[in-house]
């Protein structure tokens, strides 16, 4: 897999001194994330505690040294010109041409839908005597390194997966000799600024943000607050089975900040696979909202009620971030995506684009637009309104939605650029 590469530029390092239904019970075998301790001192919410680090020796002889400025830092960076890439060539391919022809590119038959990471490098000019464990990686969206993505890496290198598109990175490197604290200067990079935003969380299929889409020429979708994703654990078991990792769980709780799962699956059949509260931790909001789906049955108009249902937690503010999902992340998971970005304002050709970008995950088989140009299109489509946007609002308010529920929704999740 490609990975983005740096440029080696030479910073010194600073001295410093140390210092539906909600089913919320843990009743299912879910476990909570406390048993899972990482160390983190990110911005977003999650209940992580800290482990403790790895111990520091200092060899005193060498203070004087370090001191009048023998070690350095060295980061590897980015040319401020460049944009960090993040979609895999066959990703691109797809997304530069036409979206038709998506089968060129992958077939929903396995998991392609994975972003690639951007590779973090360093060096360190310490001597072999000053004995250095670890170090932190901080990734920051503020020039100021205020709430980081925070990383430890006992190698002077690591993977991040999953960045914003169209988004300037700050970064620096911390590491520890003895109980000398080092901080590298900080340095930035930008994303390139193409959707899809697509997401990788270890043991989940299909996985992206529904934001990052432009809306007219000064307005998009905000990223960060809602995922679509595929199952995190087995349907129609008896017990509750987790697909999802260890590490998915520490990237959604710890990393995009999760508040609340919505899962689309069936109840009456197990198809929940007895799951009733969420697989990420006891933190989380968990609410069943069952919506059935048979191929060109008007999914739509089968799920109307509990629509109006999740509209009602989408214009909830306390509720994000928050993420959805029915079984492959793509039936129904797609036509509550299409409606969403649908009455934000993208263009119908982007919410087709998005649609069809689930081939790329483990879905089971293929999609083509027909496949929802036959189910729940021209129903949306012989709604009253001069725009695809209105025309799924009024359709939404014909359900039962209410006009300040979309008011809200729409001041949460667009933004202007």
């Amino acid at each position: 897999m490609k990975k983005n590469k740096l440029l080696i530029i030479s910073l010194f390092a600073l001295l410093s001194v140390c210092s539906c239904s909600n089913n919320n019970n843990n009743t299912s075998g879910t476990s909570s994330l406390e048993e899972i301790s990482i160390y983190s001192s990110l911005g977003t919410s999650g209940s992580l505690e800290s482990t403790p680090l790895p111990e520091k020796t200092l060899d005193e002889e060498k203070v004087n040294q370090i001191i009048s400025g023998e070690f350095e830092v060295l980061l590897q960076s980015i040319k401020t010109e460049d944009e960090v890439v993040l979609h895999t060539e066959k990703q691109k391919s797809y997304l530069h041409g036409d979206y038709n022809e998506v089968l060129k590119y992958a077939h929903g038959d396995g998991e392609y839908s994975r972003p690639l990471p951007v590779t973090f490098s360093w060096e360190c000019n310490a001597s072999e005597d000053n004995v250095i464990n670890y170090y932190t990686l901080n990734v920051s969206e503020n020039s100021d390194m205020s709430s980081p993505w925070t990383f430890i890496s006992e190698a002077t290198s690591y993977d991040v997966y999953n960045l914003k598109i169209g988004t300037t990175y700050y970064w620096n490197v911390e590491t520890y000799i003895g109980d000398l604290h080092f901080t590298s200067e900080t340095n930035s990079f930008k994303t390139e600024d193409e959707s899809i935003r697509n997401i990788f969380i270890e043991g989940v299929a299909n996985c992206r943000d529904i934001g990052g889409w432009k809306i007219g020429t000064n307005q998009r979708v905000k990223q960060g607050l809602i995922y679509r994703t595929g199952r995190l654990n087995k349907n129609y078991m008896n017990l509750v089975s987790r697909q999802i990792t260890l590490e998915g769980r520490k990237m959604m709780v710890n990393y995009l900040g999760i508040q609340t799962e919505i899962d689309l699956r069936r109840t009456d059949n197990n198809e929940v696979g007895s799951l009733t509260s969420s697989p990420l931790d006891t933190s989380v909001n968990y609410y069943q909202c069952p919506m059935v789906y048979e191929s060109n049955k008007n999914t739509l108009v089968n799920n109307s009620p509990m629509i109006r249902e999740i509209f009602k937690l989408l214009s909830n503010e306390d509720n994000y971030p928050l993420f959805y999902h029915c079984s492959i992340g793509t039936d129904r998971t797609g036509l509550l995506t299409y409606l969403i970005n649908g009455l934000l304002g993208v263009s119908e050709d982007d919410l087709n684009r998005d649609y069809l970008f689930s081939n790329f995950g483990s879905i089971g088989g293929s999609r083509e637009l027909s496949d929802i140009e036959e189910d729940y299109i021209p129903t949306i489509k012989e709604q009253e309104g001069n725009s695809l946007s209105q025309k799924i609002e009024n359709y939404l308010l014909k359900i039962g939605v209410t006009s300040e529920e979309i008011s809200s929704i729409k001041t949460l999740m667009i933004e202007t650029i």
